[in-house]
């Protein structure tokens, strides 16, 4: 009774946003270190008979942050006597809904570079994108240009147009302008896009008519049915800090989430002390060990106005 409701409470809160992460297991603790490599250099013609030249991969690497997160449910003596145990499964499915809601908020601050307050983050203690050591502020992040920081690269991953058929078309074209650490263009091809709920009506009209919603003439639109921009997922949160935010991008290729352990509920017995002291049949412990980054800045495009 108590398990299976904890976990259906948890699936139907976090929802679609779990498909914004890449998850993984953690391999360190409070920081799992993630190691890659740079871009390398491009190909070189070589002439018949000449060598190929050399080429040095560089290093880079990201961390992780994770901690343990829980809470503890009792049954006691008096619930299994009076026949409580509509409020034993209510209380239960709530709980799963909390730690639901508890990682879905978790993604989503991190997503928006905002201080995650489930870890006690402040701006200054900020952990979302650690990248080679240094830790990257939302304004370093969400940036017109990254060339004094993180790879030099003169990127840019944010604009101030509202969503909308404009707002879409600068969001496509920062993405088709991003180059790699080596400054060779590269592809992405975004998958989801994220808003406060505010905008959902917004966002269903760009999705799903087949004109542009918001052009006088009815211009085909390229983001509806059978459009060369077609099939992007929606999803909406309320823990989205602005509701005038939006985000447009393949989150998954860019955000990880690391796992200390998965959610779990774990019981204790008649044969505890609480039995004894204060008529506890059972306990059960709910929680889980886990933690979300970023390990990029480019798959990602932040609109606000």
């Amino acid at each position: 009774m108590i398990h299976s409701r904890l976990i259906d409470g948890y699936a139907y809160e976090v929802g679609a946003i779990d498909e914004l992460v890449t998850q993984d297991t953690a391999i360190d603790y409070p920081d799992s270190r993630v190691v890659g490599y740079g871009a390398g250099e491009d190909l070189d013609l070589v002439p018949e008979g000449k060598l190929y030249t050399d080429t040095i991969l560089t290093e880079k690497n990201i961390l992780v942050r994770q901690a343990k997160f829980g809470k503890m449910i009792e049954l006691t003596r008096e619930m299994v006597l009076y026949d409580k145990t509509n409020q034993v499964v209510g209380r239960a499915r709530a709980i799963g809904e909390k730690m639901g809601a508890h990682r879905a908020k978790l993604i989503i601050q991190t997503i928006e570079m905002l201080p995650r307050t489930k870890l006690g983050e402040s701006t200054t203690t900020l952990r979302n994108f650690v990248y080679d050591g240094t830790a990257i502020t939302k304004a370093q992040f969400y940036a017109t240009t990254h060339a004094t920081v993180i790879d030099k690269q003169v990127n840019s991953n944010t604009h101030t147009t509202a969503l909308s058929t404009a707002g879409m078309n600068e969001a496509y074209t920062l993405l088709a302008g991003m180059v790699d650490e080596d400054g060779e263009n590269i592809t992405i091809r975004p998958t989801h896009v994220l808003v406060h709920p505010n905008n959902e009506a917004t966002l269903d009209q760009l999705l799903h008519s087949q004109q542009q919603y918001d052009a006088a003439e009815n211009a085909l639109n390229p983001y509806g049915p059978g459009g060369l921009r077609a099939n992007l997922r929606p999803i909406s949160s309320v823990y989205i800090a602005t509701n005038t935010n939006w985000y447009l991008g393949r989150f998954s290729n860019q955000v990880l989430w690391h796992w200390g352990w998965r959610p779990e509920t774990l019981a204790q017995g008649a044969g505890s002390d609480a039995a004894f002291e204060r008529d506890v049949v059972n306990r059960f412990r709910v929680g889980y060990m886990g933690g979300c980054a970023h390990q990029d800045y480019r798959n990602i495009i932040y609109g606000n106005v």
